[in-house]
């Protein structure tokens, strides 16, 4: 029974942060559009993904790629002035000082430019590097080159490096899949999410988001592709058909970052494990979340829709159940009560049906203080249904548990309000008095707790007319809010 309640408490108390990066070098690639050699300029583009990335106006390199295999460098040093910005491309002005007419070499080239850049996500390396680093190398067929190489990302940390190495990886399968048929027999691919597929359609079919996928299962598993000399479309296709595993933790981040339409996304788990396929969902839930409690509405918008239809496709009514209930925490924050109400409403009717009481204690407190947030008689009573379903799971337990109790007391005070609101007083004071029980010896958590209960005391004593009692426990409320910043701040310092 412990272990329950220890598992609502974490559900509960769930806390993230996102930090956002400094402005640092990145590289991103450069097309050349013109050089105009009598002004010494370059005017070229370069695709950024400016929901990811903020660019600051300042001096950059610009280097032409490796052309082929061979190794002709050329590096020029110049001011960078942005033209122009669209959505997800931004034209610059290239002043180059040393550039003569012998450089036409650089027209309609792509090239690398360093511009002083911050990622509105956190940075990270890129899986590429990480390939290098770990002793593995991939080589493209077609230029017959290391992919690093191609996109220039021997000593790169741009995101995009790897977006455009994954869609070059992509093109290559397809274009190897259409070779081979008129070389051999395509063998059928037996298990995972091509399932079904002969190997080369499955090759054709793949995108870059499944890329995205072998390549983290090779930096999980790097003791399997240790070399310099693999071929792409080799490697890929023996993934394919051992069913092509993907780590755990992307399988999160891919739910919900995925750019398309829900209906793309259902090949991706395609032949998964339901109990899998159920973890993905509860730790996506979790991320949608960390999004709420940091008012990212959009984003956890985005998440809910897409993990529900991936719920509903698969029949998983668990997690269906816990997305309503963070579709409902959405409504709230952006203040589409009536919507709130209908999903709070359907997230804790299936609980209650299937008897699951993590899901009514934690549903029920939030559904439960909804209602009495609006103020009216009819939803104080709703609220006093709730809890006659979530107050009885909270009688076995010990009033001194740091993890559980102030979960328990929030239940108490959510149950007191709706009675307060009804103007039955005593019973309100009853179970406000119950409340306060759980919230001694009960860590910081409880400590907020009590502060929470004495205020709504005060405010009971004001309704009945008791304005000593009413004050006393108003100043008892701010005493302890004061004891609960002194707690944490002594955390803190640990």
């Amino acid at each position: 029974m412990k272990n329950l309640w220890i598992a609502i408490a974490l559900l509960w108390l769930n806390i993230n942060t996102y930090a956002q990066t400094a402005y640092q070098p990145h590289y991103f690639n450069y097309q050349v559009i013109d050089l105009k050699s009598d002004t010494k300029q370059l005017i070229g583009t370069i695709e950024i993904p400016l929901d990811d990335v903020e660019l600051k106006q300042e001096q950059g390199r610009v280097f032409p790629i490796h052309i082929s295999a061979k190794k002709n460098e050329k590096t020029f040093v110049g001011k960078v002035d942005i033209m122009k910005m669209d959505s997800d491309k931004a034209t610059l002005k290239v002043l180059l000082p040393n550039v003569d007419d012998n450089q036409q070499m650089l027209r309609n080239n792509e090239c690398l430019i360093a511009l002083t850049a911050r990622y509105t996500k956190a940075d990270k390396e890129t899986n590429m590097l990480k390939l290098h680093r770990l002793g593995i190398g991939i080589w493209d067929l077609e230029q017959n080159v290391d992919f690093r190489v191609r996109d220039g990302s021997i000593n790169d940390v741009s995101l995009l490096t790897d977006r455009k190495a994954y869609t070059q990886m992509a093109k290559e399968s397809k274009l190897v899949a259409q070779l081979m048929r008129d070389e051999m027999e395509s063998p059928m691919v037996e298990e995972g999410r091509f399932v079904g597929m002969d190997l080369f359609s499955a090759m054709e079919y793949a995108d870059k988001w499944d890329v995205e996928h072998f390549i983290a299962f090779m930096i999980e598993h790097p003791y399997k592709y240790q070399g310099y000399d693999w071929k792409f479309s080799e490697i890929f296709a023996t993934w394919m058909m051992a069913g092509a595993k993907t780590p755990y933790k992307e399988w999160v981040e891919f739910t919900l970052d995925f750019p398309y339409k829900p209906n793309d996304i259902i090949r991706y788990f395609k032949g998964m494990n339901e109990h899998v396929m159920e973890k993905i969902l509860d730790d996506v839930t979790s991320e949608i979340g960390s999004l709420l409690d940091n008012e990212n509405w959009d984003g956890a918008k985005d998440g809910i829709e897409q993990a529900k239809h991936i719920a509903h496709h698969f029949g998983l009514e668990k997690p269906s159940a816990w997305l309503d209930y963070k579709n409902a925490k959405l409504n709230v924050g952006i203040k589409m009560n009536e919507d709130a109400e209908k999903a709070f409403r359907t997230s804790f009717n299936w609980f209650l049906e299937a008897e699951e009481p993590v899901g009514i204690v934690i549903v029920g407190n939030d559904y439960s203080d909804f209602c009495n947030l609006q103020n009216e008689k009819k939803y104080f009573k709703e609220s006093i249904r709730i809890m006659e379903s979530v107050e009885p799971l909270t009688r076995s337990f010990e009033k001194n548990d740091e993890d559980v109790s102030p979960v328990v007391a929030l239940v108490y005070r959510n149950y007191g309000m709706a009675y307060l609101g009804l103007k039955k007083y005593d019973k309100a004071l009853e179970l406000f008095n119950k409340g306060l029980e759980y919230t001694v010896d009960s860590g910081v958590n409880g400590i907020r707790r009590r502060a929470t209960i004495e205020n709504s005391i005060s405010i009971l004593y004001g309704k009945m007319g008791k304005q000593d009692l009413s004050d006393e426990y108003v100043n008892k409320a701010l005493e302890t809010l004061r004891k609960y910043k002194d707690e944490l701040k002594k955390q803190k310092h640990l």
